[in-house]
Order: C-alpha cells, then sequence, then structure tokens
C-alpha cells in the first residue's frame, strides 16, 4: 500500500509549462541546477520526470539515500560539490523556512524563500530574498546574477 502510495504521489506532481520555461532559461544563461529534497530518491526523480524539469536537473540529492540532514548544511554542500559550485557566490530557492533557509545559510549559501502566499514571522530564519513564485525567483536570480 505504501508503495503504491508513493508511486501515485509523484504521478500527481502537475506540469507546469512557466516553471519549466524558467528553469530552461536559467540553464541557457549558464546556471547549474540541483533538486534537493526529502524522501526517496526513485520517488524524487519521478517527481522530477512527471513535472517534466528531470532533464533541466544536473543532481538530485534526497535525505532518502543518506544521513545527510537539512538543517545542517549537508545535502546544500552535496550538491554544491555534485555541481562544482562556489558556495559564496551560489544562492537557493528553498520554500520551507524552518529547514531550508538555516541549512543554505549553515552551508554558506544565500537562499530565496518560495512564499507561495505564505509570510514570514519576524523570528523565523529570514532568508535573502522571498518570491512567490518559482517563476518570480528565478527572474531574480537571473536579474541579481553578476555578469
Amino acid at each position: 500500500l505504501h508503495a503504491d502510495y508513493r508511486r501515485r504521489l509523484a504521478e500527481l506532481v502537475p506540469h507546469r509549462p512557466e516553471v519549466t520555461a524558467a528553469l530552461t532559461d536559467m540553464k541557457d544563461s549558464g546556471w547549474a541546477l540541483g533538486a534537493i529534497t526529502s524522501g526517496e530518491p526513485a520517488t524524487q526523480i519521478r517527481k522530477l520526470h512527471t513535472a517534466q524539469l528531470d532533464h533541466l536537473v544536473d543532481t538530485v540529492i534526497t535525505t532518502g539515500a543518506s544521513d545527510l540532514c537539512e538543517p545542517r548544511g549537508d545535502l546544500m554542500r552535496k550538491a554544491v560539490e555534485d555541481l562544482d559550485a562556489v558556495p559564496d557566490t551560489e544562492v537557493w530557492m528553498v520554500s520551507d523556512r524552518a529547514t531550508d533557509v538555516v541549512g543554505a545559510h549553515t552551508a554558506g549559501l544565500g537562499a530565496i524563500w518560495i512564499s507561495r502566499g505564505r509570510t514570514l514571522a519576524p523570528d523565523d530564519p529570514q532568508p535573502e530574498s522571498v518570491c512567490e513564485t518559482v517563476v518570480e525567483a528565478a527572474r531574480w536570480l537571473a536579474a541579481s546574477r553578476p555578469m
């Protein structure tokens, strides 16, 4: 039953053409993209495939594959390593303030929080930017990237 749930969950991830277009523009501009997520690797890869984003992602790091932990920054550091990136010049899009913003900052990365209509409390970890959507975050990154 649990296996069916995981399979079905991955099948329900929507394809959002505007997100695919925004991330394609980032790739075309030279960005390396990584997906950092909790869960089992096979499920997360199926989600990326269903959303039609798998061809845009250079690495997928999941908590289900190891003992890496988001708040400690382990997942972010592993992605930086896999992407051959420089932490102090990279900014990461995140959506969960409690783990992802803390993890990004612990790893020496900047953080963009995808709010989806939510607001941060004053005592929440504060990202470098708050954007409503992934598309808005991609635009923010493109505008703020040093050339």
